[in-house]
């Protein structure tokens, strides 16, 4: 599992830090008030506290990594054990003064360099290394270092006879606490990113040495006693060590952050100042003591001035790089520049020449477009709204647009406008063309097809109406609708069976006589075929069976309106009669479809008398009989050889 997706092994409260730093304080101060064993014992158990919580803080936040925070437990930790040894083995234990050096000052001084450690690299720049800030901890350092030298440092070095090794472990202790401060500093200046938990562990690594340094002080004035308010500071380090731990930022301490800033703060600029002026006046001191020039001084001076030139040097190169960025920048912001000014003037081009597209389309329009504003004023009228409605564009420009249609339709306009600008359901614009009655100047009205839009103009709401005048489209669309009804009553009205079929012989629509003479409904004939009167008809596998094309598909591919030669033919009536009849068909286009187009005569009379004929005929000749006649049936049959083939 990755280190984001993680989950914390216990949900805690934010605030648990705050519990613990007040009751270590308090405990703190209470161990004050006693005296021997419970004091020692309170004191050591203070201390293990702050590593216990530091190893739960751990385990709560999972920072990444975690080994920096690891490393700083145990360095602790040997603070811990020094403790240990220094206050419950030898004072209550043995009951005798730890000696100097013992095995405690080990471990007091291994506490200092492996906390000093985790420290190192808990915060770090977040791209390799950042020289300011190290120069600059650097100064403070120094500063410090030597006014440690000053009070602490050189009067332990020739405090009378004292073993050397004695020497040098007195000697470490101020250095391990120069060490502390200086990473303090480092991590004051390099971290840019300072949650709560941030300032709870740098007051832990500040009043560590801060302490170590009052109590060097008094150790050479012999006024040191173990169990006094000196105490305190060791443990309140211990207190807020462990609060920085359990602080839930404590996990954002371990990334990497960048220590630029955009301006340098002035408490930093203010330590820089006093670290930088620390020689002078220890010189200005010893002058006024007559004390002799201290060479360690000396050379603190001249590494402070090194450091110093260092860090203007460091100033300058920042400097140089950030004008060659900024050169940088504004070459490559010129170069936008001209980039976006050639794409403006682009793009102006581009919105001259569409504007005037869209201009000659206005003007060369055959409809009327006209442009309206909220107000229901007219804004523009192009050429052909001229030629339509008779006005000139200087007439009709702001006026309403009621002015363009008859008086009955203005209350239902002006009403269904103020509704639309209200909120209300569009009816006209956007939903496509309607037909409306338009007026033109002299008083005509004509019918006209309005479309509406609506479009924005730099902020205002504009309405662009089309307007087409389909004076002539009503006029041809009358015309049909009479030629419709003259050719519906001259097919309702004639006196042969007419038929609208497809080339499958499915009936599409009939005449009167049609329906009368077979015996059907109107209804009924639509849903037949003309197989199912028709008793001439050829069957589909004798159809199939013929070379060349039927008589229905030659007619279909026919011009329209043209027939065909007659041709005779039986027809049978729904109850089972039949009759001759003299059937003619032509192509003809029904509803936009090509279909058949078939009369049918009744031919029953005709055929009588040609029968009545033919008996004469035979009467007056009886050796000659006319081809096709059955005198069992006294009517005349078709010759098979001369059967027309109909499909």
């Amino acid at each position: 599992m990755s280190e984001e997706t993680r989950e914390p092994v216990r949900k805690i409260p934010a605030y648990a830090w705050l519990p613990y730093l007040g009751l270590a304080s308090a405990t703190a101060v209470a161990h004050l008030f006693l005296s021997g064993a419970i004091q020692n014992i309170l004191y050591v158990l203070i201390g293990a506290s702050m590593v216990t919580f530091i190893l739960v803080g751990i385990r709560w936040h999972r920072p990444t990594p975690a080994w920096p925070w690891l490393v700083i437990a145990f360095g602790l930790s040997l603070f811990v054990a020094a403790d240990t040894v220094f206050f419950i083995i030898y004072e209550t234990l043995l009951s005798v003064p730890a000696p100097f050096p013992s095995v405690a000052d080990a471990l007091y001084l291994g506490s200092y360099a492996v906390t000093a450690i985790g420290l190192a690299f808990l915060v770090r720049p977040a791209t390799g290394r950042d020289w300011g800030s190290l120069i600059d901890a650097g100064i403070v350092t120094i500063g410090l270092s030597l006014v440690s030298w000053e009070v602490l440092i050189e009067p332990y070095a020739e405090d009378g006879p004292v073993p050397l090794f004695a020497t040098l472990v007195s000697l470490a202790y101020p250095v391990g606490g120069l060490l502390w401060f200086a990473l303090a500093v480092r991590t004051l200046f390099v971290s840019a990113v300072r949650p709560l938990s941030f300032y709870l562990l740098l007051g832990g690594i500040a009043l560590h040495p801060v302490t170590d340094a009052i109590y060097g002080v008094r150790t050479l004035r012999g006024t040191y006693e173990s169990g006094t308010v000196l105490d305190l500071g060791w443990l309140l380090s211990y207190a807020f060590f462990g609060a920085a731990a359990l602080h839930p930022s404590m996990s954002e301490m371990s990334a990497r952050t960048s220590g630029e800033q955009a301006r340098t703060p002035w408490w930093r600029l203010a330590l820089l100042a006093v670290a930088g002026f620390t020689p002078l006046t220890i010189f200005a001191i010893d002058a006024v003591r007559g004390d002799e020039a201290d060479i360690v001084v000396d050379v603190g001076a001249y590494v402070l001035f090194a450091l110093a030139i260092g860090r203007m040097a460091l100033i300058l190169r920042e400097n140089e790089r950030r004008a060659e960025e900024v050169r940088k920048l504004n070459v490559t912001l010129e170069q936008r520049v001209r980039e976006r000014t050639a794409q403006l003037q682009t793009l102006v081009e581009d919105l001259r020449k569409s504007d005037a597209r869209n201009r000659a389309v206005v003007e060369t329009a055959t409809d009327a477009i006209i442009t309206m504003t909220t107000s229901g004023l007219i804004r523009s009228f192009n050429p052909a709204a001229e030629r339509i409605f008779g006005y000139t564009a200087e007439e009709a420009t702001g006026q309403p647009l009621r002015m363009l249609m008859p008086e009955r339709f203005h209350g239902p306009h002006e009403h269904g406008f103020r509704r639309y600008l209200a909120g209300g359901e569009a009816r006209v614009v956007g939903k496509g063309p309607v037909e409306l009655a338009g007026l033109r100047k002299n008083g005509e009205e004509f019918p006209l097809e309005l479309s509406i839009g609506e479009m924005r103009e730099e902020g205002d709401i504009l309405f662009t109406g089309i307007v087409r005048d389909i004076t002539d489209r009503k006029l041809a669309e009358e015309r049909i609708q009479a030629n419709e009804r003259r050719f519906r009553q001259l097919f309702e009205q004639s006196a042969d069976a007419l038929l609208v079929h497809d080339d499958e012989g499915r009936i599409v629509d009939c005449n009167s006589e049609a329906s009368r003479s077979l015996g059907y409904t109107r209804e009924e004939m639509l849903g037949l075929r003309v197989r199912d009167f028709a008793t001439n008809l050829v069957s589909k596998e004798q159809q199939d069976s013929k070379k060349g094309a039927t008589l229905w598909q030659r007619v279909m591919g026919g011009d329209a309106g043209v027939a065909t030669s007659a041709h005779i033919g039986e027809h049978r009536r729904k109850d089972g009669t039949r009759f001759p009849v003299e059937v003619r068909v032509s192509p003809i286009d029904y509803n936009g479809e090509r279909m058949i187009f078939a009369s049918a005569r009744d031919i029953t009379e005709r055929a009588r008398i040609e029968r009545d004929s033919r008996r004469q005929r035979v009467a007056c000749d009886p050796d000659r009989e006319p081809s096709g006649w059955d005198p069992r049936r006294e009517r005349a049959t078709p010759d098979p050889a001369r059967q027309r083939e109909v499909l």
